[in-house]
């Protein structure tokens, strides 16, 4: 069984962007500083949304990455750059913080558990500089676990687990229905305005229907009346 066949399509993603931002340094390696680059840019993972949650911006962390080690020299080939001893020690974390929560998987909040256990290189140099300690990721990252509608953990007496792709489905179908709830609102306040003005427009009709109406009983009366005055001289 290979090491990376746990992980999560959005997992197997983060480490792809590690190997971008290690070529968009000229990195000829893939640090602990580009994993955590490539968390912060998946914005639909659980560490992608702790990350942002605790201020951990990516423009920010790139700058303190080229403030810490600065580019290199060279353009770098298309193949595939090798992870550094502590990038490969975080995989070995990550694989260990899944068996630690019973998880059948690797996702990204194992990526950035195992990150933050670590607790050296350029990545903990880059959450120092941004004055995020590393018990503030870890307890967040548990605690998006405990509060998530499945938490990655298992659900159900049948022991099902919810993977973070299906988080992101539910997170998604959540928010169009955040969505859909805000624009019937609209179309009830829009409909509210317009049975207001229609009554107000009733209103306003009947008013001015009342010298009308008078008007026309009045010339009716003085038909009827004459009508009788005929009728009596004949």
């Amino acid at each position: 069984m290979g090491l990376l066949d746990r992980f999560t399509k959005r997992a197997k993603q983060v480490l792809s962007l590690a190997q971008e931002e290690a070529r968009h340094f000229n990195h000829p390696y893939v640090g602990t500083e580009h994993i955590l680059l490539g968390l912060i840019r998946d914005q639909e993972g659980v560490a992608g949304k702790v990350l942002d949650e605790l201020g951990v911006k990516h423009a920010q962390a790139r700058s303190a990455v080229e403030f810490i080690v600065g580019y290199g020299e060279g353009t770098g080939s298309g193949e595939d750059l090798e992870l550094t001893a502590s990038a490969k020690k975080v995989i070995e974390y990550a694989l260990e913080e899944g068996r630690k929560l019973n998880h059948h998987y690797v996702g990204t909040e194992h990526l950035l558990l195992g990150l933050v256990r670590r607790g050296e290189g350029v990545a903990a140099g880059v959450f120092e500089i941004l004055n995020v300690s590393m018990e503030q990721v870890r307890t967040a990252v548990l605690r998006e676990l405990r509060q998530g509608p499945s938490g990655g953990v298992q659900a159900g007496q049948a022991g099902a687990v919810i993977t973070p792709e299906q988080r992101a489905e539910i997170d998604r179908a959540r928010e169009e229905i955040v969505r859909i709830r805000q624009e019937l609102r609209a179309v009830q306040l829009e409909l509210r305005r317009d049975i207001e003005g229609l009554e107000s427009w009733l209103r306003a009709v009947n008013i001015a229907l009342v010298p009308a109406l008078l008007t026309l009983f009045a010339v009716f009366l003085g038909v009827v009346r004459a009508r009788r005055r005929a009728a009596v001289r004949a």
